[in-house]
């Protein structure tokens, strides 16, 4: 049963790593004094969405655990789910399309741009690849 549970955390903490690396590179790149334009906007929103959706999914399912679901005041509810769900399902899906295009730029881009950023691009195409999985095993891009 730990093995279960130590696997399922470290696949969560993957995801958070694949997409605040992103910006945290960014930071230490700009406070040192350089700076790139974007390979394309969908990474930006890919890991901004991504972080998100990953915190705010499993806040809210923490939140109804902790309360035993039952007690829970999920807030208003629109065609039988709570808006915050509807709103982290949508910034899911966003993420996901985000995910998609981030890949085609990140392999047109492979020569033109140094290697550092090769690796943070392609942290945050595979951290959003497994993210899809993730959110459809969650329920996150289901209608």
């Amino acid at each position: 049963m730990a093995q279960v549970v130590t696997g399922r955390a470290g696949i969560g903490a993957e995801r958070l790593v694949a997409f605040a690396a992103y910006p945290l590179v960014a930071l230490a790149r700009r406070l040192r004094g350089g700076s790139r334009a974007p390979v394309s906007r969908a990474a930006r929103f890919l890991s901004a969405g991504g972080l998100a959706v990953v915190l705010g999914s499993l806040s809210y399912l923490f939140y109804l655990m902790m309360t035993g679901g039952k007690l829970a005041a999920p807030g208003p509810v629109l065609a039988e789910r709570p808006l915050i769900w509807l709103a982290l399902q949508a910034l899911a899906a966003a993420s996901a399309v985000a995910a998609v295009l981030t890949a085609p730029a990140w392999y047109r881009a492979r020569g033109s741009v140094p290697a550092g950023e090769r690796v943070r691009l392609g942290l945050l195409v595979a951290g959003g690849l497994v993210f899809i999985p993730w959110g459809l095993y969650w329920g996150l891009l289901l209608p």
